[in-house]
């Protein structure tokens, strides 16, 4: 018969229609096309962002993953996330540090390890005083580690040396509160509570920092020497004394008073402040450093996400239950904020979508009930059912897509002139910490480009339920009974 038209025929058929009825679907095509642009813009912004935060947290702060002790209350480098616990969380410890080391570098021999102890001290200088959470590390070390940490002033200390070094924000505080710049070696008193306890060290300002971006939680983050931060988390180890290492042994308590006897003390001995202070010291020895105890390990590797599970395969028999994280679960904050405004953004993208989706196929709907004659002619002529969805199915998607494409392709000139005028300043400074950058500089990325293309696509398949639905229903009979 003559609609007996294979599939080709019936695409440029569909081409051509489309063609004939641009101008009544023209508004359609235009909201497509504003709504794909907007959504593509949305999405490059976000993906930048999430870019610009990670490259920035990875070489600033976290690295691309970090294994510390499983905890039952969820924390970052910056302690807990539960707002109730605040200041009372106690930071976990990596139990048998050197087995859980030899375990990651086995696994990434490629990679790179930084281990951190974590802390928080009140930092005071005569009328300054400001509370700061603590990392404390090999800062030799650390600062080669992080490349993106400026040192405004000063150097790294030797290992072994007590040190304190100043983020720029506290330095500019410190020099308002002092009436003038600290100095380099000028001591800083530090103070940290412990338990039922507390703690004090002093250390000399070794040096003055700044991380890449703004970020309110960064604001007044210090470093220290790591034995500074161990003595203010009281991580110590308390060596043997010659009277400890005389243990009791149960079994022969009676041998204690074999050899008892009374004895009477001196009385042409006084009591004086030189003698106590002696006595005192040849009771026992002062409690050390546990120079095995970190936090964090942190690491970095050139695959991340093949990484993390292999990682976490490795540690998974450790002494003591461990979790890997990426550098977002690492660091929280504004890295969980930029990821939660970016899932808000998605699920927005699905609704509208939906109702860009419901739209065209009520328009598409509308469309075949004005050519009901011209169907029904078709269908008179023998034109099969099958083939009439077809024809109507390549129309809608044809519109849809062409209009996502057309829409995608305007949003990539927008994101390129931006970029080639050397992008957008941006002065407020929450908004540099979200987008890891003061100028925000977009970048073209094909394969989002692609996606977008391909939900119009999709967008154009679930748009011609109806429209087909509908086709199917004209028969030859309505041609003929309209004028």
């Amino acid at each position: 018969m003559g609609y007996n038209i294979h599939t080709p025929m019936t695409f440029f058929l569909a081409l051509k229609n489309t063609r004939l009825y641009f101008r009544k679907r023209l508004p359609l095509a235009l909201f497509l096309a504003a709504t794909l642009a907007l959504l593509f813009l949305g999405n490059t912004v976000f993906s930048g962002t999430d870019a610009g935060m990670a490259r920035t947290f990875q070489t600033s702060l976290t690295a691309d993953l970090s294994v510390s002790s499983a905890s039952d209350d969820p924390f970052t480098l910056f302690g807990s996330e539960l707002p109730l616990l605040g200041e009372f969380f106690k930071m976990p410890v990596i139990l048998e540090y050197d087995q859980v080391l030899a375990s990651a570098q086995q696994a990434l021999p490629d990679a790179q390890f930084q281990p951190l102890v974590v802390g928080a001290a009140k930092i005071t200088r005569l009328g300054f005083s400001s509370p700061a959470p603590l990392f404390a590390a090999d800062l030799q070390d650390y600062l080669r580690f992080f490349p993106s940490l400026k040192v405004i002033m000063g150097k790294a200390p030797e290992p072994g040396q007590p040190a304190l070094f100043l983020n720029e924000k506290m330095y500019a505080q410190a020099a308002a509160n002092l009436g003038r710049p600290p100095e380099l070696g000028e001591p800083f008193l530090l103070a940290s509570a412990q338990d039922n306890s507390f703690a004090l060290r002093e250390a000399p300002l070794a040096g003055v920092f700044s991380y890449p971006v703004y970020d309110p939680l960064l604001e007044n983050v210090a470093l220290v020497d790591v034995g500074t931060g161990r003595a203010l988390a009281g991580y110590f180890i308390t060596q043997a004394t010659d009277t400890a290492e005389a243990s009791v042994d149960a079994a022969s308590i009676d041998d204690l008073f074999a050899e008892a006897a009374d004895s009477k003390a001196p009385t042409n001995e006084g009591i004086s402040f030189q003698k106590v202070t002696q006595d005192l010291a040849l009771e026992g020895q002062a409690p050390v450093e546990d120079p095995k105890t970190w936090n964090f390990l942190l690491v970095r590797t050139p695959r991340q996400a093949l990484s993390l599970a292999t990682l976490t395969n490795a540690l998974k028999n450790s002494p003591a239950p461990l979790q890997v994280r990426d550098w977002r679960d690492t660091a929280g904050g504004n890295a969980k904020i930029v990821w939660f405004i970016q899932l808000l953004f998605n699920l927005g993208l699905v609704f509208i979508s939906l109702v860009a989706g419901l739209i065209v196929m009520n328009s598409m709907s509308l469309a075949v009930a004005e050519r009901t004659r011209e169907i029904g002619t078709m269908r008179s002529l023998g034109a099969a059912q099958g083939w009439i969805g077809r024809l109507i199915s390549f129309e809608t998607v044809i519109l849809v897509t062409g209009a996502g494409v057309f829409g995608v392709l305007a949003g990539a000139l927008l994101v390129a002139l931006v970029g080639l005028f050397g992008g957008i300043p941006i002065d407020n400074p929450f908004l540099a910490g979200l987008l890891g950058t003061s100028r925000y500089v977009p970048t073209l990325s094909l394969s989002l480009m692609l996606q977008h293309v391909l939900l119009s696509l999709l967008l154009g398949a679930f748009a011609t339920i109806l429209p087909v639905s509908r086709a199917f229903k004209v028969t030859p009979l309505q041609a003929m009974a309209r004028e």
